[in-house]
């Protein structure tokens, strides 16, 4: 039969039940040939004609076939994914689903897969966007090629939330779906680095997707301790989101929330002696809602009246979210630098911001940090990754700057007195994001990083900003001494201290900050020489001036905070008498 008796045969079936088409179909190899060749035709009813059948035919073909004809129809469906016609889109989907179902996709065919959907255009329409993720989670790959991490990866840095959500549902079935032993660990990583930021987009179906990704992972890997306990934070945080919202996305929170419950709930409950064990490293850590939310899910009486003791004995201190406690660094000699200025004043975020101007002789144009130090122009090259992680910082997109700084957070623990200099181009954008942002999370890798860069730098003029932020109001001064409990960490800085302690003892009279601030304390007795009796007096004078209406975790912490400073007074000076 020629072609276009064959075209004739098939248009003359118009009129025949679907049903018994794609029977005929079914029998016929040459008539699904025939098919094929018309997926693109430019008579819009034949297109339709063809993809209808095509969408409940291939379904039913075995899998060698549909690999067979994956080559031959890939590029026109996902040309067909460019139509105006939304029908064409829905049935040009449904095919390309069907087809690789459990057909593992080579290099190329993967490359064209991503290329496509990297236009973000096509992903603005919801039901092209929700085709794409049914596909993404069908992804399997016949072999491992380096292009396809590469390109899925920055598919996962895209600006556009649904671009990156499809490249971390593409790492999840790479991992899935290839044998990786070298890398497998570091893909893993990447996908739950990225969770939290998916997970608090404003676009509710980015949302909705990311969570069936969390459920995923939480399913393959239910029986593994560091994922679930990545899990605690992931419902901490959808806790949060479930405050707002629409009733849809409230409703699909609630059901990952008590999904994941469960599936720590039944871990913990088969390992007592590995939850007991964590339990004890969330508090010594200050992590006491994570102790009592495990400590509940487990159920168990015995476990919650043990924890809530440990809590109640606990020396309170500042509880940092989700955080291991910063290792404190060397002390280095006090340097020379008049802060006691009794006239602080408040910084404008304008002033705080990296100017840029052009540099003569120079084509291209250098950053110029508020010192305005010209030697400081290209430190940001010295810095792997760092001209991307200035840019990730300066970004208007919340996602990217989150990026920035968990980068710049793992850069900063390399960080010596010898190369700090280089750090120094990042201080502005810090200060900028330390003094704006609402987020903990933020404010407090932020105050770590800041804090190790200028107590081990030379440089003083970019401490009197952060200085300034204590003469501002209420819980404002908590974020400024979250990074001074820091700083003095890494260095013993008599000067500052003299300035920091007088908005500290304001701070613990109030008793809205009182708590707060009698756990800084706690860190910072840990980190004051001994030699320095005087501080510590100090601190135990305000103790005791320190009023409290009746007895409970404040009375019960000064005590102990007074207990530790007499020890360590003790230590030093055996014979003094303290009270």
């Amino acid at each position: 039969m020629m072609r276009g008796e064959m075209i004739d045969k098939l248009l003359s079936i118009y009129s025949i039940d679907s049903s018994e088409l794609i029977q005929r179909v079914l029998k016929d190899a040459k008539i699904l040939e025939e098919l094929i060749k018309l997926v693109n035709s430019p008579e819009y009813s034949v297109k339709v004609r063809v993809l209808q059948v095509l969408s409940e035919t291939i379904p039913k073909l075995p899998a060698e076939k549909r690999r067979s004809i994956l080559d031959t129809l890939l590029s026109p469906l996902l040309e067909n994914l460019f139509d105006e016609n939304r029908r064409v889109q829905e049935l040009s989907l449904r095919v390309l689903s069907a087809l690789i179902l459990e057909v593992s996709l080579f290099p190329e065919e993967a490359l064209e897969i991503f290329k496509a959907v990297s236009i973000p255009r096509l992903l603005e329409d919801d039901f092209v966007f929700l085709g794409f993720v049914e596909i993404f989670k069908r992804l399997k790959f016949i072999k491992y090629h380096p292009s396809i991490l590469t390109t899925l990866n920055e598919m996962t840095l895209s600006k556009d939330e649904r671009i990156r959500v499809l490249g971390v549902w593409g790492l999840w079935r790479l991992l899935n779906s290839v044998i990786m032993e070298v890398q497998a660990a570091e893909i893993l990583e990447k996908i739950i680095s990225k969770i939290p930021s998916l997970m608090e987009s404003l676009d509710e179906t980015v949302v909705e997707v990311t969570l069936q990704l969390v459920k995923e992972i939480v399913a393959k890997y239910r029986d593994s301790g560091n994922i679930i306990q990545r899990v605690i934070p992931w419902i901490k945080e959808m806790k949060e989101l479930k405050k707002s919202g629409s009733w849809l996305i409230r409703s699909e929170l609630e059901n990952a929330i008590r999904y994941l419950s469960e599936v720590v709930r039944d871990y913990y409950s088969k390992r007592i002696n590995e939850a007991l064990k964590l339990l004890e490293e969330l508090v010594e850590q200050e992590k006491y809602e994570d102790a009592l939310f495990i400590a509940g899910l487990i159920g168990n009486d015995d476990i919650l009246r043990w924890i809530s003791q440990k809590i109640n004995l606990s020396k309170k201190k500042e509880v940092i979210d989700e955080l291991p406690r910063i290792v404190r660094g060397p002390k280095y000699a006090t340097l020379p630098l008049n802060l006691q200025e009794k006239t602080l004043y408040i910084p404008s975020l304008g002033s705080l911001t990296i100017r840029r101007r052009k540099i003569s002789g120079e084509n291209e144009e250098k950053e110029i940090g508020f010192s305005e130090r010209s030697d400081k122009v290209n430190e940001s090259s010295k810095i792997p990754g760092g001209a991307k992680i200035l840019e990730k910082l300066r970004s208007t997109d919340p996602t990217e700057v989150i990026d920035g700084i968990w980068e710049l957070y793992e850069l900063s623990k390399n960080i010596t007195p010898e190369n700090v200099e280089g750090f120094l181009i990042f201080v502005p954008e810090l200060i900028r994001i330390f003094s704006s942002s609402r987020n903990e999370w933020v404010v407090d890798k932020v105050s770590m990083i800041l804090a190790k860069i200028l107590a081990y730098s030379s440089s003083r003029s970019y401490l009197s900003f952060i200085l300034n932020f204590l003469v501002l109001e209420g819980r404002e001064k908590i974020r400024a001494m979250r990074f001074f409990k820091y700083y003095f960490s890494y260095k013993w800085d008599k000067e500052v201290w003299a300035i920091v302690w007088e908005k500290l003892k304001e701070l613990l009279m109030d008793k809205n900050t009182s708590i707060e601030v009698l756990g800084m304390l706690n860190t910072l007795v840990d980190v004051i020489p001994r030699e320095e009796k005087d501080v510590l007096e100090k601190i135990n004078e305000a103790l005791e001036n320190l009023k409290v209406e009746k007895l409970g975790e404040l009375q019960e912490g000064a005590n102990l905070l007074k207990e530790k400073i007499n020890k360590k007074l003790k230590r030093k000076c055996p014979n003094i008498k303290t009270e």
